[in-house]
Order: C-alpha cells, then sequence, then structure tokens
C-alpha cells in the first residue's frame, strides 16, 4: 500500500513533528518512515502505525488514485 507522501509531509510540516519523532512514536524504524514519506511503499501494519501515531484514519493517508 501507498501512502500519499505529500500529504504525509504537509500533516508532518503543519503539526511540527519531525521524521524522528514520528518514527519513535508510531515505534516504525527510521528508515521505513522515511521510504514512506519519499513515496515509497509500507505494510497495513506500518501504515496503521504511522496513522494512529498522528492521530489520522488510516485511509485519510492513503494515496488516491
Amino acid at each position: 500500500m501507498r501512502i500519499d507522501a505529500k500529504l504525509l509531509r504537509g500533516v508532518l510540516y503543519d503539526r511540527d513533528i519531525t521524521q524522528i519523532e514520528l518514527a519513535k512514536k508510531s515505534e516504525v524504524a527510521r528508515f521505513t518512515l522515511n521510504k514512506v514519506c519519499n513515496g515509497g511503499s509500507c505494510t497495513y501494519e506500518t501504515g496503521k502505525k504511522i496513522a494512529d501515531a498522528l492521530g489520522m484514519k488510516l485511509e485519510d493517508l492513503l494515496e488516491k488514485r
């Protein structure tokens, strides 16, 4: 699955959260989070952890096609 990288970076910017802070809060490896923030795919579990850490629904973060 793909999270909308532009949207994710925007949410981090708007909330003044670094990738390192989100990685710690979501318990997702920094490398994996960086990959997702740059348009890479991730597993459902990883996407769910990121969404939960941001207080968002996973569906709202997914890439729209």
